[in-house]
């Protein structure tokens, strides 16, 4: 079997081309003007790109530990409900036992992704959970 040029080939490979070039001759003009989202609080609208992006990377490391311990509690709270209502059933107090194992692994893992952070920190004196990436 033969194969044949594809005739959309020269479309997709200058449609990254085109883009490449208007960004370059006219990023100057659309870095400056003034674009602020107004469903952003105030102190986050006038940030420069790498500072917003140093923030949101600060607040989603924040929010994965807090998410973390919420699932943690849930997940606890549910095997313990599981294990109590079990009615002595051999597999459902396994089932419940392995879930409440899981919970406390699952802890386990995230307190020891924090002490690493925080052990990353003290070691090389720089704050990884408030991020300042330098512009150039």
């Amino acid at each position: 079997m033969k194969k044949t040029f594809s005739k959309t080939l020269p479309l997709k490979l200058s449609s990254p081309l085109f883009l490449f070039i208007f960004f370059l001759f006219f990023a100057k003009n659309l870095s400056a003007q003034n674009i602020n989202n107004p469903i952003l609080p105030p102190d986050l609208q006038n940030l420069s790109g790498t500072a917003f992006l140093g923030k949101f990377i600060n607040l989603a490391i924040n929010l994965c530990l807090v998410g973390g311990g919420i699932i943690f509690f849930f997940m606890l709270v549910s095997g313990g409900i599981r294990w109590i209502s079990s009615g002595g059933d051999k597999t459902k107090i396994e089932a419940s036992q392995k879930q409440v194992t899981h919970a406390f692994i699952g802890l386990l893992i995230l307190l020891s992704t924090f002490a690493i952070i925080k052990l990353i920190e003290s070691v090389f004196n720089i704050n990884i959970l408030k991020i300042n990436i330098p512009t150039l």
